[in-house]
């Protein structure tokens, strides 16, 4: 029986729903440059925060499973599930992306660099926009699980930290780290055949370790602690963006050192708070993937016609109408879901969820 637009699938902690959304309005905020660039720092937890839910959920999941061979077959479910996600919306998407991303996939010396920029784009960087966080997640899953499965959460922890790390430093702070001819030479080399740190599997390994130190107990302070972890945290994020911006070697603005301790913070917060039940909370996250997915190919089209039409920049008019469009997409894909829940419309249509 087809469950209707807005039925729940199953019960759920609906806090975290919710959460997914914000943050997916967080997202599309800092992609259309929506606010003053000093909040910006912190809109940057929305990202790290879809990471740290994504392992929190995926190894809470594997710890109720005691056989070593289902783990594996649940490992396969989530990157199967996250394949069929990516691959859905670049097809979808296909148009749109060959033309905006043209001159980064073809146009080289040789047909050989045009084809190893698409392979790289697909298997790295991602096709549309934001669509490296899928593809992030998938990597990260695998090597937390078959490459690191042995060690011990503190140990991972430390891991985690050094990675991003990692990011952070290459992100904000390339007048010092840069310094070193053979720490370049390491970061053009990787950036040349995967990505930049920040935006890379690197950052997803750190953030979904994360995620497992509180779905495994690691993590265990109280709301409070939690709470002054966030607001301290908050207080340094907002000096070292200062500082980073009296270095002038901002390279991109992903990463900052103090963003890790600050989203352990607030989702630790989030995550001491009370279970929250909602009868929709299932489509409340259905909702958050399609504003993820579909907001750069909406606010691509939605400025443009403003500047080419209107020849006008209404940046929170555009904000407010691509999340408008972006919330009737997912309506409409459940509405048609739901008529075709048991054709093969119906069954395409569940991979972009």
């Amino acid at each position: 029986m087809a469950r209707g637009v807005l039925g729940a699938k199953k019960p759920s902690d609906a806090k975290f729903d919710i959460l997914k959304l914000v943050m997916s309005f967080f997202v599309v905020a800092i992609h259309m440059a929506l606010l003053p660039e000093i909040l910006y720092p912190w809109l940057r937890m929305a990202v790290p925060l879809f990471f740290i839910m994504t392992g929190f959920f995926f190894f809470k999941k594997l710890d109720r499973i005691s056989d070593y061979a289902q783990q594996k077959n649940a490992v396969k479910d989530f990157v199967l599930r996250n394949l069929k996600l990516y691959a859905f919306w670049t097809i979808l998407f296909l148009p749109y992306i060959v033309y905006i991303r043209r001159d980064v996939y073809f146009g080289h010396e040789t047909v050989f660099g045009d084809i190893f920029a698409v392979i790289r784009a697909v298997l790295f960087s991602g096709t549309f926009t934001a669509s490296w966080y899928i593809v992030a997640s998938i990597y990260g899953a695998l090597i937390i699980f078959f490459l690191l499965r042995k060690l011990p959460n503190s140990v991972l922890f430390v891991i985690a930290i050094v990675l991003y790390a990692i990011a952070s430093l290459t992100s904000a702070y390339e007048v010092i780290i840069f310094k070193s001819d053979v720490v370049k030479t390491a970061y053009d080399i990787f950036c040349t055949y995967i990505e930049v740190p920040a935006t890379s599997f690197l950052t997803a390994v750190a953030w979904m370790i994360c995620g497992k130190c509180f779905a495994q107990g690691m993590f265990r302070g109280t709301k409070t602690v939690y709470i002054v972890l966030s607001v301290v945290s908050a207080v340094a994020l907002y000096a070292e963006w200062l500082f980073v911006r009296h270095l002038d070697s901002t390279i991109n603005n992903d990463c900052y050192l103090m963003l890790m301790p600050f989203c352990i913070g607030v989702f630790g917060w989030i995550n001491n708070c009370g279970k929250l039940n909602l009868k929709y909370a299932i489509n409340i996250r259905r909702c958050s993937t399609i504003v993820f997915v579909t907001h750069g190919v909406v606010a691509r089209t939605i400025v443009i016609s403003f500047r080419k039409v209107l020849h006008i920049e209404a940046t929170l008019l555009c904000y407010v109408l691509v999340i408008a469009v972006c919330i009737c997409i997912y309506l409409f894909m459940e509405w048609l879901h739901n008529k075709c829940e048991d054709k093969w419309l119906g069954r395409i249509l569940r991979c972009a969820f």
